[in-house]
């Protein structure tokens, strides 16, 4: 009789944790508006951030940062449900369908059906992760078209920016420059003599001895740099060479280098007409973000959103 009385009591309890969702194990991080948002849903969104800390270092900083990444990827999870409750009620319905043609699409900008997969396995997603979040990218744009409607940017707005900040629409100096790495001087000054005599070219010289494998099958070139790209060392000595002229040995953290400039572009101010098109672009993305913005920060005003961490 004793056994009767458990396994009743044992199937009576399992028919109750179904009948209320299993509420003890499946705790809300939130509710907006009456929907949950399971805290599952956030612990694996954690989860995923975690383990691309490899590092006791990285993970260390991971700890330190937790909550607050705990917190960011809440706040993530409730715009979005938010976004599915307000594209319901615009009318707006991402099918299985376009999601399915989306992730043909990103396929395709792999080499092979592998090389997808070990990218999704990398991102720590799966391929359910990724349709959602495919599905969440297509609502969220909708819905800011909806909200956003037809925004345009005069000619004249794009003028005023323009003469209010037209400092950050130079170009800077620049040299196209090529060079030969290697090890010691010893070796720097070598491959400069055999240069110099014209028994090879920097070009040739850079294929037989550079050690840098970004550059050496190119014959040494960096095409066109600018300052603050390259080693303090490199840049003083690249932007203070003649056209045509082999430096000395530079050293840098990197080793030895030998380097020869091939043209030089002075700084220069660019041309409204130049940049009209990318200022209006720039005007219409901050208007559109924030329009966006606002109709968010109003909907949110208007929602009930209990947070339980």
């Amino acid at each position: 009789m004793r056994f009767r009385r458990v396994f009743t009591w044992a199937v009576l309890l399992t028919f109750a944790f179904s009948a209320i969702g299993c509420s003890l194990f499946q705790k809300n991080a939130a509710v907006v508006n009456g929907e949950g948002i399971p805290m599952k849903k956030v612990d694996d969104e954690l989860n995923k951030i975690a383990a691309q800390h490899k590092t006791a270092e990285q993970k260390k900083i991971f700890q330190q940062q937790k909550k607050e990444i705990q917190k960011t990827i809440l706040d993530d999870l409730i715009n979005k449900k938010l976004y599915e409750q307000e594209a319901s009620k615009m009318g707006i319905d991402v099918t299985d369908k376009e999601v399915d043609k989306e992730i043909e699409s990103t396929k395709k900008r792999f080499p092979s059906e592998s090389a997808f997969q070990k990218a999704l396995k990398d991102a720590n997603f799966t391929m359910d992760d990724l349709k959602e979040f495919i599905k969440n990218s297509l609502v969220t744009k909708r819905v800011n078209e909806k909200v956003t409607g037809k925004i345009t940017v005069t000619e004249q707005e794009a003028k005023d920016y323009f003469d209010k900040n037209s400092t950050q629409f130079k170009d800077p100096e620049q040299v196209k420059v090529s060079h030969i790495l290697v090890k010691t001087e010893d070796e720097a000054k070598s491959v400069k003599s055999e240069i110099d005599s014209g028994s090879i070219t920097f070009e040739d010289a850079a294929k037989k001895y550079s050690t840098d494998p970004g550059t050496k099958d190119k014959g040494g070139d960096l095409g066109l740099v600018q300052k603050g790209q390259m080693a303090p060392e490199f840049e003083t000595a690249a932007f203070g060479l003649a056209i045509g002229v082999v430096s000395d040995p530079v050293k840098t953290q990197f080793g030895w280098h030998l380097i020869k400039v091939f043209e030089k572009k002075e700084a220069r101010q660019k041309t409204f007409d130049e940049v009209k098109s990318s200022i209006q672009q720039m005007l219409k993305a901050q208007k559109e973000s924030d329009k966006v913005k606002k109709w968010l920060d109003g909907v949110k005003k208007k929602s009930t959103i209990k947070k339980n961490i």
